[in-house]
Parts: structure tokens; C-alpha cells; sequence
């Protein structure tokens, strides 16, 4: 299928742009500074920003799926995620394509109980405009009527692709093996393969899985 990615040069963005090309898929992605991603066979770039509705819908005509993959910065609104996703959500709808797939954060609305008191402190104190647009963000997903799915990994690495992520919905807790103790991390790797996973198996439709090694 064709996929249009939405911070596909971002850390994260830029693995869910390899593992899909990898996958077969056509990959056009959205960037204001394209060259922070190498040109590959398959992939089209739009130059353009998430919050021009014009360069999105441009992203999503002729595509069948889009990977939101988006995060705030210091130098761009806070709520990019939430402004973001909505423009892409009705790209997608205008043009056709089923399939949404969003990353948010563990920690976000019903899964708050699932970091550590620690996360929820620091998110308290300094992230509370970072999480209420997140919350935003997946309030606005699940509104729509595409196939969408929520990923909402724990804290980030940039270590390598381990294929044994631990996967679930609902409270962690609940799908947690005896005598396995999460670790809280996730490489970027294990969530741009489940990412990828979730495009063409309808496991996933409708739903939210955290995803944690």
C-alpha cells in the first residue's frame, strides 16, 4: 500500500519510514527539511508543514494509510500533535484512505497509572501542556470513523530492534506475565515494527496497545 507519514524525520519517524519501505509499502512523507531523511526507492517526499491543511491533504491524495508520528519541539507550538492529527484525519477521510495509525505516550489519559509516580510527577510539573495535547491528540482519533490504531510506547531508545516487545491493551498490569517486570523503555525500532504491523492486520482496528520491553 501507499502510506503517508507525518514526522517522518523525526527519530522514531525516520525508522517507521525504513521498516515500511522494507515492508514493500510506497512511503510519501511530509517534512519541512526533506534532506534529513536519504532518498530510497519508493519513498516521495511532500515539502510542507503538519499544520498547512493544503500540504496535508497533498500528503494524502492517493494514499491508503497514514502513520502519525508527530512530537512537539521547542522552536513549534505545543500543540502540534492534536492541530496535526486532525488535519490528517480529515485528509485521510477526503481522500479515501481507511487506515490511521498514531503514536502517542504511556501516560496519556487512561494510562496514567501505568508509569511509575516518578513519570507522573516530572509529567505533572513540566509536561502538562505536552500530555493534554497528546490526550487531545487520541480523543480526536478515536472520534473519526477510519480503522485507526493507538500506540502508546513507554520511554524511548534508540537501541536496536529486539522483536520481543511486550504488547497489550488495557492496563499493562493485566497482560504482564508472571514474573516479568517491564522495563519502561522501548527501543524506536520495536515501535516501528509493531507500527508497521498494525497497517494491514485488522487486530488492531479500533484500538490502543501500549508497547513496552
Amino acid at each position: 500500500m501507499t502510506v503517508a507519514v507525518f514526522g517522518g524525520t523525526g527519530r522514531t519517524g525516520r525508522l517507521v519510514v525504513a521498516k515500511a519501505l522494507a515492508a514493500g509499502h510506497k512511503v510519501r512523507v511530509l517534512a519541512r527539511d526533506p534532506d534529513k531523511i536519504a532518498p530510497a526507492f519508493g519513498l516521495e517526499f511532500i515539502k510542507g508543514d503538519v499544520l498547512d491543511g493544503g500540504r496535508v491533504m497533498a500528503t494524502m491524495t492517493g494514499c491508503e494509510a497514514a502513520v502519525v508520528v508527530l512530537g512537539s519541539v521547542k522552536s513549534g507550538p505545543v500543540d502540534v500533535c492534536s492541530r496535526g492529527t486532525d488535519l490528517v484525519l480529515q485528509a485521510a477521510a477526503k481522500a479515501g484512505a481507511r487506515k490511521v495509525v498514531a503514536v502517542t505516550s504511556l501516560g496519556v489519559g487512561d494510562s496514567r497509572n501505568d508509569v511509575p509516580w516518578i513519570f507522573r510527577l516530572v509529567a505533572d510539573l513540566f509536561l502538562k501542556k505536552v500530555m493534554e495535547d497528546k490526550q487531545t491528540q487520541e480523543t480526536l482519533v478515536r472520534a473519526s470513523e477510519l480503522d485507526w490504531t493507538i500506540v502508546r510506547p513507554t520511554g524511548l531508545t534508540d537501541g536496536p530492534e529486539t522483536g520481543s516487545a511486550l504488547m497489550g491493551t488495557g492496563p499493562m498490569a493485566s497482560v504482564v506475565s508472571p514474573g516479568r517486570v517491564p522495563k519502561g523503555q522501548i527501543s524506536r525500532a520495536d515501535v516501528a515494527d509493531f507500527v508497521i504491523k498494525t497497517l494491514a492486520d485488522r487486530t488492531y482496528t479500533r484500538s490502543t496497545w501500549f508497547i513496552s520491553n
